[in-house]
């Protein structure tokens, strides 16, 4: 089973020495994506022997360059303070090289393979997918039935309910398994209880046995 859960943003600020720096490490990726591939095995087949449920979580986050004051301050006052203030109660990761930005190109990053995913966003390009294998479908033909989960009501944004389809998941939830009276926000249902739908909803699956 695949779980995914869907909204977030990137905010980077427009420095010099902000985007002299996201600009050295764009070629740092580029040249690592040309040195590292050919030391890799192609690998096409899921091995498995005991039947084990396989669980992807994707996380939004956000630019740390925007927190802790990194984002500059107007009249003495930080840009950024709530964050900030956030921040301080979870994990922050001064420097982390990611292949790529937004929803739906982590997707196709983390699902098919896709290195550097920086160019147009390929959910709405899915005939330029077609040579590719992505890891749900390849988990089908190992016996495995495949279900994403969105906290995110609508399947449409980013074209992804198609883009996953695609890709080889048995079915798409956008929020249809939550209930009447579910905290839910302007960019998807509350965590909390969107994971408690989720189990609830996997636990009355045919082949949650």
């Amino acid at each position: 089973v695949l779980i995914g859960c869907v909204c977030g943003w990137v905010a980077i600020p427009v420095q010099h020495g902000t985007l002299l720096f996201a600009l050295k490490q764009v070629h740092a990726t580029v040249r690592a994506r040309q040195e590292i591939p050919p030391l890799l095995t192609e690998v096409n087949t899921v091995d498995s022997t005991v039947g084990e449920d396989v669980f992807i979580v994707q996380l939004e986050s956000v630019n740390s360059l925007v927190l802790h004051g990194f984002a500059g301050t107007h009249k003495g006052t930080r840009f950024l303070p709530e964050l900030d203030r956030i921040a301080a109660h979870g994990v922050s990761l001064p420097f982390l090289l990611a292949s790529t930005i937004q929803t739906n190109r982590a997707q196709a990053s983390l699902l098919c393979g896709i290195a550097l995913n920086i160019g147009a966003p390929l959910s709405y390009a899915i005939d330029r997918m077609t040579p590719l294998r992505c890891l749900p479908s390849l988990l089908q033909e190992s016996g495995y039935d495949t279900q994403f989960f969105s906290s995110f009501w609508d399947g449409g944004f980013m074209n992804l309910d198609a883009f996953l389809e695609w890709m080889g998941f048995d079915e798409v939830h956008f929020g249809n398994m939550m209930r009447d009276g579910d905290a839910v926000y302007q960019w998807g249902f509350d965590d909390c209880d969107f994971y408690k739908r989720v189990f609830e909803q996997l636990r009355t699956s045919p082949v949650s046995d």
